[in-house]
């Protein structure tokens, strides 16, 4: 009698790391694009920690996808039909990983301490301010496209799915 899969694969912690990452660095520039064009300007400094807690969790979390992700490779990488499109997957989410860190960190240079502002010239606080929503919109096209490549691994290529045998025998 054939014997289910363990639960807890290498190859299956990967989804787990992943979409945490996807809600935050969404609902986070969605929040930094409000408190960006001032949409609330009572609730300023509570956007902005938001923004920037939202943002910091994200990026820690994607970089664990990351790091998962290419163990979940390592295991499954020899039985893809097209690994083109696994290379495509890291590529756009590496490339994701690095536009949230450059915002996350930008954002933490921009924000105001006890002492005032790491960056003191406020025209190039607000071209930075500026640079951050257009990084978070492209880094929102970038996760859109990076979940588009992972679907196509798991649903056209069966990436880490344990397909059942035809009379389901495993399942008795």
């Amino acid at each position: 009698m054939e014997q289910l899969p363990d639960m807890w694969r290498t190859e299956v912690i990967h989804p787990l790391f992943v979409h945490f990452p996807i809600a935050l660095f969404l609902i986070g520039s969605l929040v930094l694009v409000a408190r960006r064009a001032n949409l609330f300007p009572s609730y300023n400094q509570q956007l902005h920690f938001t923004a920037l807690l939202m943002l910091t969790i994200g990026t820690l979390g994607a970089w664990a996808a990351v790091i998962t992700g290419q163990m979940a490779y390592e295991v499954v990488g020899r039985t893809l039909c097209d690994p083109t499109v696994v290379h495509s997957h890291e590529t756009f989410a590496k490339l994701t990983a690095i536009i949230f860190t450059a915002i996350t960190i930008i954002e933490f240079a921009n924000s105001k301490y006890k002492k005032g502002y790491f960056v003191k010239n406020k025209s190039i606080r607000k071209g930075l301010g500026i640079l951050c929503i257009v990084m978070a919109l492209s880094g929102i096209a970038t996760i859109l496209y990076t979940g588009h490549l992972g679907g196509k691994l798991v649903y056209q290529q069966a990436a880490a799915v344990h397909v059942p045998s035809e009379d389901c025998v495993e399942f008795e």
